[in-house]
């Protein structure tokens, strides 16, 4: 899904916003429907196991501001390295990509030695 329009950009960190607050170790510690979470999570995955879940929500946060950044500055689905337009197939991919394949293969390649 290629972001269209920035209400969608908005929309997914709010809900990527709510899963990083659910993952968070003191959310077991709130009330929850008259009981606590620690009661309502009994049996549940361990603080310690949600930690790859928590990593990668908070990841999938920061790049998803990023794209409101470049929504915001008028330059989403404009690659930050060579300037070219991303192609939309790319963006329907990796919605929250700054770079063209070509910079993005640019910027992995390993440095070459003389």
């Amino acid at each position: 899904m290629c972001f269209q329009n920035r209400q969608q950009v908005v929309d997914a960190i709010r809900k990527t916003n709510a899963i990083v607050n659910s993952l968070q170790p003191e959310a077991c510690e709130q009330p929850y429907g008259g009981m606590s979470m620690a009661a309502h999570c009994d049996g549940a995955v361990s603080a310690v196991d949600q930690i790859p879940q928590l990593n990668a929500a908070q990841g999938r946060l920061k790049q998803l501001q990023a794209v409101l950044e470049m929504f915001d500055k008028g330059t989403y689905g404009i690659c930050q390295g060579c300037g070219e337009r991303i192609p939309a197939k790319r963006l329907e991919v990796i919605p929250t990509a700054s770079l063209c394949v070509d910079c993005k293969k640019k910027e992995e390649a390993p440095a070459s030695r003389h």
